[in-house]
């Protein structure tokens, strides 16, 4: 019977382990990177109204664009990267561009009445749900022909 013995170096092994690590960590960076440019959004509703909260730091009301078309919400604007010409920078995490987000909307809504409001660095979009009509029971009242009765 013949055994087989493998020759196993564990600083080549190490080498390779770290070499692994490197590069899940850079896959890590990479997808945290590319998620930052999109814009978080909270969708959440009431008994009369669904409610979107963005979080859009950095952004003036004015610079912020929502439009309703085609029961699809979005939400587009800018963040604009202020340099200084002698700055050094040791660090740059900040994610700057354009950036868009739209939401698919539910029908029986009535997006004419749509509001935005800005405040601290969040915007809250409401948009009036169509009231329910409720079943009105219209009581009907029997008569009985007074013809057939004396009869």
């Amino acid at each position: 019977m013949k055994t087989i013995i493998r020759n196993c170096n564990p600083l080549s092994e190490y080498d390779r382990m770290n070499s692994m690590i490197d590069q899940i960590l850079a896959r890590g960076e990479q997808v945290q990177s590319a998620q930052s440019h999109i814009l978080p959004v909270d969708v959440s509703q009431t008994e009369t109204a669904l409610i979107i909260r963005a979080s859009v730091p950095g952004i003036s009301p004015t610079e912020l664009f929502v439009e309703i078309e085609d029961q699809t919400l979005t939400i587009r604007g800018e963040t604009k990267k202020e340099t200084l010409e002698d700055e050094k920078i040791y660090r740059n995490e900040i994610s700057y561009g354009s950036f868009t987000r739209s939401i698919r909307l539910p029908d029986q809504l009535e997006v004419d009445k749509t509001t935005a409001k800005f405040d601290n660095g969040m915007v809250k979009i409401s948009i009036p749900k169509i009231p329910i009509v409720k079943p009105v029971a219209i009581k009907v009242e029997v008569q009985t022909n007074s013809s057939e009765s004396n009869n």
